[in-house]
């Protein structure tokens, strides 16, 4: 394929992705007569936009934990050559603050920013078109297919752990607005752009007749999108069963019907019309406003730009709940007989929080019409694609004809009867709630055992988080702390992160469940 052609190799997790682009690159460069690129790909929001994290530690933060986070960034950015926020291994990422920081795409970017050039986007953008090999995920690749396929004349495709690719279709068509999230972004921007505030635009552009006079319209812009969002969500609490809502239930889960819910949102009606509309207003005028400030780009100062990467994050969460009413609409009218949509209500004496949820069941031809006519040749491998009598099951999923595939199977190079050993155990105490506590005591001690007799990586499956809090609990008091590295999931970190660290350990004890 050198040097024409790309390969596209997408694989089930972003830990896979890690695994797949050290060392086989080295390896097959061992191999090929030429030498060999391969560049990682992930969504943009798991990058640092270096430019709003600069103008960020101008502004000073009450946070310890904020605080905390910008100094441990500063350090890591002496490391990085990616920008990959993954690299951290920060259970904190879930603080405001990072999606403030969080990249939103080059498109977001101005090219007279000094940092663009520095950019990690803008430079994974340069390696992208040097790399022979791109490495990317399932869902990266339901989203940009045709992006991908495009970065070459011929570009091939290679499906790693193929099995779990119409998984990501499905989640990628899954949806989930939170009416609470948009309210919060629109009370945020009004704060912002409000007359009265000392810390906003209103201040920043009080010498400017046309940033004024943007700013009016922005907020006129602000109401007339509320009160469309309001109008919507008045029409989905009218489809919800009034007899629940007036019982006064404290959660509420409902499936809508798909006709009403398009009726609803379907792009020619007259409330996602106004809600349309009224965003893409807001946006023009914003617009207008970051032209006045680029205008005059050396009279701001770091808080200026700081309290604009504030008005563009909650508009990038505007624009994002848009998306989303827009893929739902999408999704019923174009596959409207594999969708279901459902409805969350959460009541309290204070306030309602409502929440539309859904997505497709089944792919329905969704692969072969949107991810491989992108790509010249496919091959899908996977090391449990064929394990059962499941081939036809498996062809459906994938959206092949059987008859145009062609098929190889190897042996597998692990010899099992050298190399593993299935052990039944005939002490277990029962686990139910009369012994509970008495099975905890013996998973604890049967995993001391395990681990003071066994020097290796090992890892302990269970079907319960509450049961890896208690065993975890127990083994603490023990000295198995003192000699080994104990991994423990929803304690030490979240699933990427303690996959990580396992795979790069060499006598970790590693507890998690089925996920």
């Amino acid at each position: 394929t050198y040097p024409r052609h790309k390969i596209v190799i997408s694989t089930a997790t972003n830990v896979l992705q890690e695994q797949l682009i050290s060392k086989p690159v080295d390896q097959l460069n061992q191999i090929l007569p030429f030498h060999t690129t391969a560049v990682l790909v992930k969504g943009n929001s798991h990058y640092l936009n270096l430019s709003k994290f600069v103008h960020s530690l101008s502004v000073h933060d009450d946070s310890q934990l904020v605080q905390m986070i910008k100094a441990q960034i500063l350090v890591w950015l002496l490391q990085t050559t990616t920008g990959d926020l993954d690299e951290l291994n920060l259970n904190s990422q879930r603080s405001p603050f990072f999606t403030e920081i969080r990249h939103h795409g080059v498109a977001s970017l101005t090219k007279d920013d000094p940092l663009y050039r520095n950019d990690f986007l803008v430079r994974r953008q340069k390696k992208l078109a040097m790399a022979n090999i791109i490495v990317t995920n399932h869902s990266y690749l339901v989203a940009h297919a045709q992006e991908l396929g495009a970065t070459s004349p011929l570009t091939y495709l290679v499906v790693d752990e193929a099995q779990h690719l119409s998984e990501s279709v499905l989640q990628n068509s899954r949806d989930e607005i939170s009416f609470s999230r948009a309210a919060v972004a629109i009370n945020q921007l009004q704060t912002l752009t409000e007359a009265e505030s000392e810390q906003g635009l209103t201040k920043m552009f009080a010498k400017l007749p046309l940033g004024q006079y943007n700013l009016e319209l922005m907020r006129t812009d602000l109401h007339e999108f509320r009160a469309a969002l309001d109008d919507i969500q008045q029409s989905l609490y009218g489809m919800l069963n009034q007899a629940q809502i007036t019982a006064g239930d404290e959660f509420i889960e409902q499936v809508i019907d798909n006709h009403d819910l398009y009726e609803l949102l379907s792009p020619d009606q007259s409330l996602m019309m106004r809600l349309e509309q009224s965003l893409a207003s807001l946006k023009l005028h914003f617009t207008a406003l970051e032209h006045l400030f680029k205008a005059r780009n050396e009279s701001w100062l770091s808080s200026d730009r700081y309290v604009m990467n504030q008005v563009s994050s909650q508009m990038s969460v505007l624009t994002h709940i848009d998306e989303h009413f827009r893929l739902v609409g999408q999704n019923l009218r174009d596959e409207n007989d594999a969708a279901v949509y459902w409805l969350n209500v959460r009541q309290s004496s204070e306030r309602s929080t409502l929440r539309l949820s859904g997505g497709l069941l089944a792919a329905n031809h969704y692969l072969r019409e949107n991810v491989y006519a992108y790509f010249y040749r496919q091959l899908f491998v996977g090391a449990t694609l064929f394990t059962s009598g499941r081939s036809n099951y498996l062809y459906q999923q994938l959206d092949l004809d059987p008859q145009k595939v062609k098929s190889k199977r190897f042996a597998s190079t692990f010899d099992y009867q050298q190399n593993a050993r299935l052990y039944v155990a005939t002490d277990s105490v029962l686990p139910d709630y009369q012994n509970e506590n008495e099975y905890i005591n013996y998973l604890a001690q049967s995993i001391y055992r395990i681990a003071q007799e066994n020097q290796c990586q090992t890892m302990v499956l269970f079907n319960s988080l509450v049961t890896i809090e208690q065993v975890y609990g127990l083994l603490r008091q023990t000295d198995l702390f003192n000699q080994r590295d104990i991994l423990a999931q929803g304690i030490n970190g979240n699933r990427e992160k303690l996959l990580k660290q396992f795979a790069t350990g060499t006598n970790s004890l590693l507890m998690g469940a089925n996920s």
